[in-house]
């Protein structure tokens, strides 16, 4: 695709979405700060909105301040407005040659470059992204509200806000992170580490939640790393996460998704627990949490920067479209730069908080 052609479907989408807010009746905006930036989330009508904005909640703004990036939300079947020729025929062509035209995990090749991004998204319904960093817009399209997946709705806008923060000095993280508005800690590990069991069972505690499956870190120069948070969503992995917070139990959205395959239920935290969210905060440490069930007590052990980055880096590159260079060489400056801890971490979740608490103490 020539960069005259990636231009136009990048105008023809715009109008598009301009003739879909006009079909559905007018446009809908909210404003969010997200990593300290303003960002405008623009809908062609109402019916996307909860499935975008919710896990968002806790950092909407009613502000009139200037957007740095603007994003355009609209589907199909609510608006009465079809993808453009030139858009529907990309995505009939790229659900066709995926293995030429897409790498793993979405990007559309042709679209993938300084200031173009495209990924073609989604497993059982199709997630068009598309990001002009000259312009700093956002447009995203999908085809019909209803078939919106479960898992956009708990981390909305990911891939456009991780190509757009990586612009603005930010990188956003598969990782979550606790702590004080004087400093705290980045949690790392894959799926099923324990890292979000760490972050939740720091809820009740005086340690303070940015996050427990995404963040966004911020490298500083000559200043302290800073983590942000992004979403607010907690997600339960089994039923074993029932017995270790039952009060998840009557606060998750989608129980019936519990015995789906590879779904999650979720609760949006900031609906329940809004006084324990925290915006952000410098980090002091990074831990990586390990459940251990033969340990009768956590154990903190320290450990080397290159262990710490393997943990980040595979999780965070699997499963980020478009990560790359610029996200490992920022989380080789994290792990370089901050002292690391594996924390073993038992089935009594009332131990977590106070340990994580006392690695955090040796760094304030």
């Amino acid at each position: 695709m020539l960069k005259a052609d990636r231009r136009t479907l990048i105008r023809i989408m715009g109008d598009a979405f301009d003739e879909a807010a006009m079909l559905a009746g007018g446009l809908c905006e909210q404003r969010f700060i997200i990593g300290g930036r303003v960002i405008r989330l623009r809908f062609a009508g109402d019916a996307l909105m909860p499935g975008v904005t919710r896990a968002l909640a806790h950092l909407r703004a009613d502000i009139d301040a200037q957007p740095e990036l603007t994003i355009s939300i609209w589907d199909s079947a609510s608006t009465g407005r079809p993808l453009p020729f030139l858009a529907a025929s990309l995505v009939r062509l790229l659900r066709i040659t995926w293995l030429e035209d897409r790498g793993i995990r979405g990007e559309i090749l042709d679209l993938n470059d300084i200031d173009l991004r495209g990924a073609l998204e989604g497993y059982d319904t199709d997630i068009l992204n598309l990001l002009d960093l000259e312009q700093n817009l956002g447009i995203l399209w999908t085809p019909d509200w209803r078939t919106f997946p479960w898992y956009e709705s708990g981390a909305p806008l990911r891939t456009l806000l991780s190509w757009w923060c990586e612009s603005a000095g930010l990188h956003v993280l598969h990782g979550g992170a606790v702590g004080l508005p004087t400093g705290g800690l980045l949690l790392g590990g894959r799926g099923g580490s324990g890292k979000s069991t760490a972050a939740l069972a720091c809820l009740g505690s005086d340690l303070r939640y940015v996050g427990d499956d995404y963040c966004l870190v911020e490298n500083r120069a000559e200043a302290q790393p800073y983590v942000h948070s992004l979403y607010n969503t907690a997600k339960v992995k089994g039923k074993d996460d029932f017995a270790r917070f039952p009060w998840l139990a009557d606060r998750v959205i989608n129980p019936d998704k519990l015995e789906a395959d590879g779904q999650k239920p979720m609760a949006f935290l900031h609906e329940h627990h809004a006084a324990e969210l925290i915006p952000g905060f410098p980090l002091k440490a990074i831990v990586l949490p390990r459940y251990i069930p033969e340990l009768a007590e956590p154990k903190i052990v320290p450990v080397s920067s290159a262990s710490a980055l393997k943990v980040l880096a595979e999780s965070t590159i699997l499963q980020l479209t478009g990560s790359g260079s610029a996200a490992l060489q920022a989380m080789s400056g994290l792990t370089r730069q901050l002292p690391c801890y594996l924390l073993g971490v038992t089935a009594d979740t009332s131990l977590i908080a106070p340990a994580l608490h006392d690695i955090l103490k040796q760094h304030l």
